[in-house]
C-alpha cells in the first residue's frame, strides 16, 4: 500500500510536468523485460496514474522480471494534433532499445493515433497494448489546416502495418443508440452531437455522422464541435435547438479556447431546471444529471489489473513464440435515469432489455416493511421513555435554561465553521486551476526551449511567453500573500508624500500593454497636480488592479481614469465600455473569490484585496450602479495620513 502510494505520487507529478519516469522490480534479474508506457496527456492525471500504479503493482506480482519506463507526449486539444506524430518518433527513437526488446503499451487515443501513424519499420515488429482508447478513432492531421473530411477514420482490426497489437477498447454503438432514440421518440428529425476539442471528440463526430449518412438518409444531423465553439457559444447553441431534436452527449472536455473542464462539465453547459430537449449519452457524460440514458462502455472495468493481465497474455505469447493477442472490447451497458424517463412519460417497458434503472424509488412492499418493523420499534421505545422522562423531568427542566443559553453561540460556531470550510473550497478550486494555467505555460515553453530544433526566433519568443506567465503567476501568489498578510494583521503601510495625479498618469500609460488594440485610454483630472500623504504601493495596487479588470473586460470603446480632488479627500474612478457587471453580481463583487465571469482567468480576490487595502487607509470603494455602457468602479482616500511606518 504504501508503494502504492509513493507511486501514485510520482506518476501524477510526471504526467503534470512531462517528466519521465522508470522503475525496475526489485525482484527482478538481469534478463528483465522491458515495457515502455507512454502516456497521453489530459485533464484526468488522476485516473491514469492509478491506472499505471496499479498496472505496475499487478504484474510485478505475476512476472517478477520486468522494468517499467513512463514517458509522457503531454498532448493537450485538437489544435496541436499536427506535431504528436514528431513527439512519439521522438519517444520511440530515443527509447529504440526499450522498443526493441520488450513491449510498448499507449494509454490514451492521443498516443494510439501518434503510434499508429509512425513509419512501419520503426513499429512492424514491436508487441503493443492499447488502453483508454476507442476502437475506431481518425488518423493525425499533418497540419493545422487540415480538416476531418480529409482524414481517414480507422478501425482496429484495419491496422495492418502493426503485426503484434491488442488493447483495453471502447466502441461505441451509434446505432444501437439512435435505434433507441428513434423508439422512444419517433416524430425526431434531428440528432445533435456535443462532442469537444479534442482527439476523441473528432473520432467521435465523424464516426456518428458517417452511421447517420450510411444508414439513416431521413435523419438531419447538427454537429456542436467544440473546435468551433466556445463553452459560452456552446450553451447558447444547446439551448436554441429547435423542436424534434435529440441532444446526444459525446464528449466534452475542452472547448476552442482550451480551456479544460474538469469534473461536472455538462453542469456548465446545460440548465437541468429548463431542460426541454431530450438528451442521451454516448460515453456516459451527464448521467444522473441531465442524460435520459444511453448505451455507453463500462469505464469502471478498466482497471490496471485487467491492463497487466493483458500485458502477461503477450509476455507469455513471446516466450512461446505467439505474440498475437486478441483485444478486449469493453462491454457497453444501457443506464437510464428515473426521474428523467418520468419527465418525458416514457414507460419502462420501452426500455432495451438489461436496462439499468438509476434513482429508482425503493418498491412499496420494502418501505411498508420497514415502516412496520420501525413503528413496533418506536412504540415500544415511547413506553420506555416514557418511564424515564418522568424520573427526569424535573433535572431537564433546570438544564432547558443553560441549553437556551449556548444554543445561540453553538448555531454563530456552526456558521462560521460552515463559511470556513465553504472559503476553504473555493480558495483550493480557484488556485487549483489559475495557477496551473501560467504553470503548465511556463514547462511547455520551457520544454520546447531545451529541443535542437527551435530556432532563435522562436527561443526568444517562448523566453517571452515564459516570463509573461511567471508574472502572471508571481501576481497570483502576490494577491495570496498579500491577503495573509492582512488577515494575520502583518502587512506594512508605509506614508509618505506624493503626486497623485503623476503616479495615476503614469500607472494608465502602463495600462496600454494590457489593453485590446481598439479600447482608448483617457485620462480626465481637475488639477495638474495634487500632493497627498498616504501609501503610494496600496494606492498603486488598487488603481492597477482596477485598469487591469477594466482591459481583460473591454473589447471597444474607452477606459478612463478620472482623479476628483477635494479639501479633505481624493476621489478616483475606472470608468470602461466594458461588458458591465449584473444586478446580481454587484452585490457580491467585493467578496473573496468572486469573479464576475467564471471562465475568465483571475482567482476572484482581486477587488476584495482592494477593498481590505482601502479600509486599512480609512477610504471606499465601491461600484457606480447608476453607470450602465459598462462598468465604474469608484474609491476614495483621505488626503493626509500618518507621516510615520504604521504596522496594522
Amino acid at each position: 500500500m504504501r508503494n502504492q502510494i509513493k507511486y501514485s505520487i510520482i506518476l501524477i507529478f510526471c504526467l503534470l510536468t512531462g517528466t519521465n519516469y522508470s522503475v525496475a522490480n526489485p525482484n527482478s534479474n538481469q534478463d528483465e523485460i522491458p515495457i515502455l508506457i507512454i502516456s497521453s496527456y489530459n485533464p484526468e492525471t488522476g485516473r491514469t496514474a492509478s491506472i499505471i500504479t496499479d498496472m505496475i503493482d499487478s504484474l510485478s506480482t505475476m512476472i517478477p522480471d520486468v522494468r517499467f519506463t513512463v514517458e509522457n507526449m503531454n498532448c493537450k486539444s485538437y489544435s496541436t494534433a499536427h506535431t504528436w506524430k514528431a513527439t512519439m518518433k521522438q519517444i520511440l527513437e530515443k527509447r529504440h532499445e526499450l522498443t526493441h526488446n520488450g513491449i510498448v503499451v499507449t494509454l490514451g487515443v492521443e498516443a494510439w493515433a501518434a503510434y499508429v501513424s509512425q513509419d512501419t519499420q520503426l513499429i512492424e515488429n514491436v508487441p503493443v497494448v492499447c488502453a483508454m482508447t476507442s476502437y475506431n478513432f481518425t488518423q493525425l492531421p499533418t497540419d493545422t489546416l487540415q480538416t476531418t473530411q480529409n482524414l481517414k477514420l480507422y478501425g482496429f482490426d484495419k491496422i495492418d502495418h502493426i503485426k503484434y497489437k491488442t488493447g483495453l477498447l471502447y466502441k461505441y454503438d451509434v446505432a444501437k443508440n439512435i435505434d433507441a432514440i428513434m423508439s422512444l421518440f419517433p416524430k425526431t428529425n434531428q440528432i445533435a452531437l456535443l462532442t469537444d476539442n479534442s482527439l476523441g471528440g473528432v473520432s467521435l463526430n465523424m464516426g456518428f455522422e458517417k452511421t447517420i449518412r450510411e444508414n439513416y438518409p431521413n435523419l438531419k444531423y447538427l454537429s456542436l464541435d467544440g473546435r468551433q465553439s466556445s463553452s459560452n457559444v456552446m450553451m447558447e447553441k444547446i439551448a436554441s435547438l429547435p423542436p424534434n431534436t435529440v441532444l446526444v452527449l459525446g464528449a466534452w472536455r475542452v472547448d476552442i479556447n482550451d480551456n479544460y473542464f474538469l469534473r461536472n462539465s455538462i453542469h456548465t453547459l446545460i440548465d437541468r431546471k429548463n431542460l426541454k430537449t431530450p438528451i442521451f449519452t454516448l460515453t456516459s457524460i451527464g448521467t444522473d444529471y441531465c442524460c435520459i440514458g444511453g448505451l455507453s462502455p463500462d469505464y469502471s472495468v478498466t482497471s490496471g489489473g485487467l491492463l497487466a493481465n493483458k500485458i502477461k497474455d503477450v509476455i507469455a505469447g513471446q516466450r512461446k513464440g505467439k505474440p498475437v493477442v486478441l483485444p478486449t472490447i469493453i462491454n457497453n451497458i444501457w443506464t437510464f435515469d428515473y426521474n428523467l424517463l418520468n419527465t418525458f412519460k416514457i414507460d419502462k417497458s420501452s426500455l432495451p432489455e438489461d436496462s439499468t434503472i438509476i434513482n429508482e424509488p425503493p418498491s412499496i412492499w420494502s418501505l411498508y416493511h420497514s415502516l412496520i418493523i420501525g413503528a413496533m420499534i418506536v412504540i415500544l421505545s415511547l413506553a420506555l421513555i416514557t418511564l424515564i422522562l418522568a424520573v427526569f423531568l424535573f433535572k431537564l427542566r433546570i438544564l432547558k435554561n443553560k441549553l437556551q443559553r449556548s444554543e445561540h453561540e453553538l448555531i454563530l460556531s456552526r456558521d462560521k465553521a460552515e463559511e470556513a470550510n465553504k472559503m476553504k473550497s473555493v480558495f483550493l478550486a480557484n488556485m487549483s486551476h489559475e495557477i496551473r494555467t501560467p504553470l503548465n505555460a511556463i514547462v511547455g515553453f520551457a520544454s520546447l526551449l531545451a529541443t535542437t530544433e527551435t530556432t532563435d526566433e522562436e527561443k526568444e519568443m517562448f523566453s517571452a511567453l515564459i516570463n509573461t506567465n511567471s508574472e502572471q503567476l508571481l501576481g497570483i501568489i502576490n494577491d495570496v500573500l498579500d491577503v495573509s498578510r492582512l488577515e494575520s494583521g502583518r502587512m506594512k503601510f508605509i506614508f509618505s508624500e506624493f503626486d497623485i495625479v503623476a503616479l495615476s498618469h503614469e500607472l494608465l500609460l502602463s495600462a496600454k500593454t494590457q489593453a485590446k488594440k481598439d479600447v482608448e485610454l483617457k485620462f480626465e483630472t481637475d488639477k495638474e497636480n495634487f500632493i497627498i500623504q498616504s501609501d503610494e504601493k496600496k494606492i498603486s495596487r488598487v488603481i492597477v488592479n482596477l485598469l487591469s479588470n477594466a482591459c481583460k473586460f473591454t473589447e471597444t470603446g474607452q477606459i478612463k481614469l478620472e482623479i476628483s480632488t477635494a479639501e479633505t479627500m481624493t476621489t478616483i474612478s475606472v470608468t470602461d465600455t466594458g461588458r458591465g457587471v449584473s444586478e446580481d453580481m454587484a452585490k457580491r463583487l467585493f467578496q473573496r473569490f468572486e469573479k464576475a465571469d467564471e471562465f475568465t482567468q483571475g482567482t476572484g480576490i482581486g477587488l476584495s484585496l482592494c477593498k481590505s487595502i482601502l479600509d486599512k487607509l480609512n477610504g471606499e470603494i465601491w461600484l457606480d450602479t447608476y453607470y450602465t455602457t459598462g462598468a465604474r468602479f469608484v474609491f476614495n482616500i483621505p488626503n493626509k495620513q500618518p507621516t510615520r511606518i504604521q504596522e496594522t
